[in-house]
């Protein structure tokens, strides 16, 4: 979706003419990716702020199980996780079902994302 993609690229001014323009925050691409999402694997702090501010669910799953936090987690966006984190998410839940049952905190020492896991570590997770 455009939305998606804006917030994958981090482009704030047309994420928020979009979400003025009734873009849904909720709607998913093929693989069940939202766009939040997307700015958490793009390390978009300041677009995940407007998502959440928009109605964005911040434990949604996608087709893996994976929800922001996660994402973030994984790709070594440490702002992005401490953001999350302070906006509710929840570092307690594992991917899933059939999956490897990683928490965030998992993944980034799986990953070998130290500053993620120094971070993490100290949110509580």
């Amino acid at each position: 979706t455009p939305l998606y993609h804006a917030s994958f690229n981090g482009h704030v001014d047309i994420v928020k003419l979009l979400l003025r323009k009734g873009a849904s925050v909720a709607k998913r691409t093929r693989f069940s990716f939202a766009p939040l999402h997307s700015a958490a694997n793009g390390g978009r702090t300041e677009v995940v702020d407007l998502l959440v501010q928009h109605g964005a669910t911040l434990d949604i799953r996608d087709a893996w199980q994976y929800t922001p936090l996660m994402c973030a987690s994984m790709y070594k966006h440490v702002d992005t996780v401490r953001r999350l984190i302070e906006l509710g998410a929840r570092a307690d839940l594992t991917d899933g079902p059939g999956r490897s049952l990683n928490t965030p905190l998992m993944t980034a020492c799986v990953n070998n994302h130290v500053d993620t896991v120094r971070r993490l570590i100290e949110l509580g997770a």
